[in-house]
């Protein structure tokens, strides 16, 4: 089996990185469950080339505006150029729980043809604080569909993602794949988030936007290991 990550990045080298160290950590937890993994970093970013280089990623690049046509094109890129099971989505700020591997794993075993989970903690990268997102909907970081599911929607719909959006790309893609088939995704559970998003100051959904809605994001603290998180520095114990 054999699983490829579509990797859009823009700015933020810093916390990019930490997310990379974060793959990489995923990466090697899938080969002790026999799964491959390849990534294709998707951008323009000055210095990217290099980077993919010496983490053996792939890299198409493809300009930030509009996103929507950038997410669409390095999928295409993906379906043309890269033999894979399963699509997994990523994003440039986010770390996956430790026993998030074994997790997806088990279910794409199984043969689940569509995979996420449903809540995230949002971190602020210079404070530390942290909300809450839980109870609605799904995340596209880490979800995994089935490449028989990405085909039928690009058959059907004729696209995944659309060219003019500027946000809402995981809303857009969870939407193109539900009208082209009868699965549902289902949903890994945990009592606690697996999926730890970073906030900067480029970010087109902004820490701000959450905090400032405490009743629907409630403030929380990180709970789990997310080995990588400690590169910030609000979760530095060692400094």
């Amino acid at each position: 089996m054999k699983i490829a990550v579509h990797f859009p990045v823009y700015k933020r080298p810093r916390i990019r990185n930490i997310a990379m160290d974060a793959l990489d950590r995923v990466r090697g937890q899938f080969l002790e469950h026999g799964i491959e993994m390849e990534a294709c970093v998707i951008g323009d970013d000055p210095g990217l080339a290099a980077v993919c280089k010496k983490r053996n990623y792939i890299r198409y690049e493809v300009g930030n505006h509009p996103v929507g046509r950038k997410f669409e094109m390095g999928l295409r890129y993906m379906l043309r150029h890269m033999q894979f099971d399963y699509l997994m989505e990523y994003c440039s700020d986010n770390i996956l729980r430790n026993d998030w591997a074994d997790k997806m794993a088990k279910e794409l075993k199984a043969g689940r043809a569509w995979v996420a989970h449903a809540a995230f903690y949002i971190v602020d990268s210079k404070t530390g604080q942290t909300h809450l997102f839980s109870g609605r909907g799904q995340s596209n970081v880490g979800r995994c569909t089935s490449r028989k599911l990405v085909e039928a929607c690009q058959k059907h719909r004729g696209h995944c993602y659309e060219y003019e959006l500027m946000s809402g790309l995981d809303a857009c893609f969870r939407t193109n794949i539900s009208r082209c088939t009868d699965q549902l995704t289902f949903l890994l559970k945990s009592e606690t988030p697996m999926i730890v998003d970073i906030k900067s100051e480029v970010n087109i959904n902004t820490f701000r936007g959450f905090a400032n809605k405490p009743d629907r994001f409630p403030p929380t603290e990180v709970v789990g290991d997310f080995p990588e998180l400690s590169q910030l520095k609000p979760f530095n114990t060692t400094t």
